[in-house]
């Protein structure tokens, strides 16, 4: 199986395509401080580092282990889950040999994600303002 990782880009104004609009007597460099470019996904170098979070079973709180999501692909060859004691990856599944396709792993926990409808694209939601 081939692991993914989220990389994000420092924005750049020079390679941004439209014009920025900014507040009066602010210049485009202060208001784009801090904000990060393009979301890519790159081949991870292995051994890949899967966050996973270690709860105590014996606390007054159940943690939460196990699948908590589950989606086909619209054509149900591919199946992509979440394991909730691991929130920062995917995993994308063959469902028709049951064999893991690919990890991808997230900087921020999924809190979603779905299959177009009508093509083989992926949507994931994390904590942060892109899908």
């Amino acid at each position: 199986a081939v692991v993914y990782e989220e990389k994000e880009e420092d924005f750049d104004e020079e390679k941004e395509r439209s014009p920025v609009k900014t507040k009066r007597g602010q210049n485009s460099k202060e208001r784009h401080v801090g904000l990060k470019g393009p979301t890519k996904y790159v081949i991870a170098h292995p051994p890949a580092d899967l966050i996973e979070l270690r709860q105590d079973p014996s606390s007054a709180n159940l943690p939460k282990l196990g699948v908590g999501l589950v989606e086909w692909s619209c054509n149900d060859k591919f199946l992509i889950t979440r394991n909730d004691n691991m929130p920062h990856t995917l995993w994308v599944w063959n469902a028709k040999t049951i064999s893991l396709v690919s990890v991808i792993k997230h900087d921020s926990p999924v809190r979603c994600a779905s299959w177009d409808p009508r093509r083989q694209r992926l949507m994931i939601c994390t904590g942060k303002d892109k899908l």
